[in-house]
């Protein structure tokens, strides 16, 4: 019986650390381990936009190791600078939606270890709702 042919995700510009991760535990589960299929998965899951972000790269691949190559490079291009991550924790965001629980771990998630827990409460307890604020500041 054969496997299905693979079909990876598109990629997550938006995460792509995340988007590897996942991806490399469907590599793990069919059994992908060579170099050159892991690389053709990624180009083929790659929409034109990210593709143009990355041609530089796909021309001049190295002869060796091709998919940690193209993987780095993804990286690097497509996560957001700490700089610009601490400024949208500071300027950018809002509660909308979410629940608070998740917007506090949306603000770690941007700040990483560049952020007090002091500096991410009091920055969450700015966006949340003044009741809701209120509430937890008397705690």
């Amino acid at each position: 019986m054969a496997l299905n042919p693979l079909k990876l995700p598109d990629f997550w510009s938006d995460d792509p650390d995340l988007w590897f991760l996942h991806i490399e535990t469907q590599f793990q589960n069919r059994n992908i381990h060579t170099d050159i299929a892991k690389y053709n998965a990624v180009v083929a899951a790659l929409k034109p936009e990210y593709m143009k972000e990355v041609t530089d790269v796909i021309k001049a691949l190295p002869a060796a190791d091709k998919y940690s190559f193209l993987k780095t490079q993804l990286i690097e291009r497509f996560t957001e600078s700490v700089d610009r991550r601490l400024h949208k924790l500071l300027t950018e965001l809002e509660l909308g939606n979410q629940k608070p629980s998740q917007l506090l771990k949306h603000m770690r998630d941007l700040a990483g270890e560049r952020a007090s827990e002091e500096l991410l409460r009091s920055r969450w307890l700015v966006l949340l709702p003044d009741i809701v604020s209120r509430i937890l500041k008397a705690v």
